[in-house]
């Protein structure tokens, strides 16, 4: 590949995409004043891929085991030294390697994410030894009810579907990783198309094209092998499961399929659930169930988008003898927000909290480069604060209830419990 083959695009007056000929895109965004670096590596590339659950996030774990120029000791020193900051996640969907360093080690940070995204080598020792820590990792999710509760419901609402599966994935599967199976599903399936280079940072333009210029992957495929998605089939029955498991305290979570990210109704329906059950303490479960009967003390609404289905929920946890009454409380507001339009200045109130909350997480810049890369990946741009604002502007109060009368659906509702034994 000739490195020097970079074309570029200005996107806004603070964003510019720069594209290798491999088919690699680099999105900056400018970040006036700040003397940090926020960067990283997002592959399309999740849970839901994979051949054997867990896989993927194995992957991820064994990008920091070692490159052909740099051993485990040099990955982990490389960024800290300095200052600086190296992490990475799974998603059911991505897959995401990102660093946060001083401007004066930009070029240090993206050589390093370039070097493990690209050029690891899955040392067999270190296999053997990353399959006992994600064994931990899997033991400590199944002793968190919470997190626990939550896995097991994406498997009600996705049955025999890899959205169903754990990220984790099971002890059973991690039996059966090699470095055989590992390596082969990465040097396939984790190449320069499949990735997108998001940066936030203080520094022109002009130097991150030189510095891709200088580090680009060279001597890779530009396009691996194919990777086609299936959609998950919705079934039309509600149900409800009950399950014993070794706890004090009853959890449960009540909800269904939604819409798929980027759906015209989206900004609608995530509007309607942070208003539900989100992060304020002025939500309607939390003012409802919370405060005023004082049954649970933790309580949410949640809602997860993929690229052709989505999962929302209302989780809760409480005393045992308090759960049917938390339940009928919950279905409650579900009901009252199909019953009648909300008055306009209601939803004026709750669409600038949800706005203004927004504006607060952007501020979060590790959000924000994957927040890029996900829109660039679904829609070929960035969907700008803006842009989105001006949709749940647009929105009112008929589409609001419309919305919930569809998806809080009491025939559609799911219900999963944690008992204790």
């Amino acid at each position: 590949m000739d490195k020097s083959s970079i074309s570029s695009t200005l996107l806004a007056p603070d964003i510019m995409l720069f594209e290798l000929s491999n088919g690699l895109r680099v999105i900056h965004k400018m970040l006036y004043g700040s003397r940090l670096v926020y960067c990283g590596i997002i592959f399309d590339l999740g849970s839901r891929d994979e051949p054997l659950a867990g896989m993927v996030h194995f992957i991820e774990h064994m990008l920091f085991k070692g490159t052909q120029t740099k051993s485990v000791l040099q990955i982990l020193n490389r960024l800290d030294i300095v200052g600086g900051e190296l992490n990475a996640y799974t998603t059911k969907e991505k897959t995401c390697l990102h660093a946060t360093v001083t401007r004066r080690f930009y070029a240090r940070a993206l050589e390093l994410l370039i070097d493990m995204a690209f050029h690891s080598i899955f040392p067999a020792g270190e296999i053997e030894k990353e399959k006992k820590v994600i064994a931990e990792e899997i033991e400590m999710y199944s002793d968190t009810p919470e997190e626990s509760i939550s896995d097991e419901f994406e498997a009600l609402i996705f049955p025999g579907h890899p959205l169903g599966n754990p990220i984790l994935g099971t002890k059973e599967t991690l039996l059966q990783f090699t470095k055989e199976n590992l390596f082969s599903f990465y040097k396939q399936y984790y190449t320069p198309s499949r990735a997108i280079i998001s940066i936030i940072s203080g520094s022109p333009f002009s130097l991150t094209e030189k510095i891709i210029r200088e580090l680009a992957p060279s001597n890779l495929p530009s396009n691996g092998a194919i990777l086609e998605r299936k959609a998950p089939s919705i079934t039309a029955a509600a149900q409800k499961k009950i399950l014993k498991r070794p706890i004090q305290q009853a959890h449960f979570i009540l909800g269904s399929t939604a819409y798929p990210a980027y759906h015209p109704r989206w900004p609608t329906f995530n509007l309607l659930i942070n208003h539900l059950g989100g992060p304020f303490m002025n939500s309607r479960l939390n003012l409802s169930i919370r405060e005023k009967y004082g049954l649970t003390y933790n309580l949410y609404a949640f809602y997860n988008a993929f690229c052709d289905s989505g999962i929302w929920g209302v989780y809760a946890g409480t005393e045992p003898s308090s759960t049917e009454k938390v339940l009928e409380l919950v279905q409650q507001q579900l009901y009252n927000l199909q019953k009648e339009p909300m008055h306009p200045k209601n939803l004026e109130k709750i669409k600038r909290q949800h706005l203004g909350f927004l504006e607060i997480a952007r501020e979060n810049h590790n959000n924000q480069l994957m927040q890029q890369a996900r829109d660039l990946l679904a829609l070929g741009r960035i969907q700008t604060l803006e842009e989105y604002a001006q949709l749940v502007q647009n929105i009112t109060p008929e589409e609001l209830q419309s919305v919930a009368i569809e998806m809080f659906d009491t025939s559609k509702l799911n219900l999963l419990i944690y008992e204790p034994a």
